[in-house]
């Protein structure tokens, strides 16, 4: 075997090694958002679903089920006025970009909430929402496999 076919079959095996590991962590991640939604009373399917997902969660979460759909527009419209920014000679329009800067400033703000208020509502306080802040994927899964019990939002 040649020096390039070996290469090429380490590189396709780490490859195919990341892909499957990726793929398991992808899947608990899955099943443990899952157990999250089905332990708060919701079908679990609807984890699984990208922006309704986010929806439920809120729900689930928080009371003010309206600051989803104030997060999503922020954030819907901070995008669409981004590239309005930059005009056509290169120069930046620093008001259109402030304004998206600020909405996606709001929306940041309100998830943090969110994941303050999601971790309360299953019964923990600020140190596992931090946790669940600057590891979330780790969090997830001892929210969905661990012990703890959905108490229902807690404002």
């Amino acid at each position: 075997m040649s020096m390039d076919n070996s290469m090429m079959v380490f590189f396709l095996s780490m490859l195919a090694t990341y892909s499957i590991v990726g793929f398991v962590w992808w899947l608990l991640h899955v099943v443990a958002a899952w157990r999250i939604f089905t332990k708060a009373g919701e079908a679990g399917w609807k984890s699984i679903i990208p922006i309704y997902s986010t929806y439920i969660t809120y729900k689930i979460s928080w009371k003010k089920k309206n600051l989803f759909w104030a997060t999503l527009a922020a954030t819907v419209l901070a995008f669409v006025l981004s590239p309005f920014s930059i005009q056509a000679d290169g120069s930046i329009n620093y008001a259109m970009f402030f304004i998206a800067m600020l909405l996606l400033l709001f929306a940041f703000v309100v998830n943090i909430l969110l994941v303050v208020r999601k971790c309360r509502a299953f019964g923990h306080g600020v140190g596992f929402a931090i946790g669940m802040l600057f590891f979330e994927p780790i969090f997830t899964l001892i929210l969905g496999f661990g012990s703890s019990a959905y108490l229902g939002p807690q404002d």
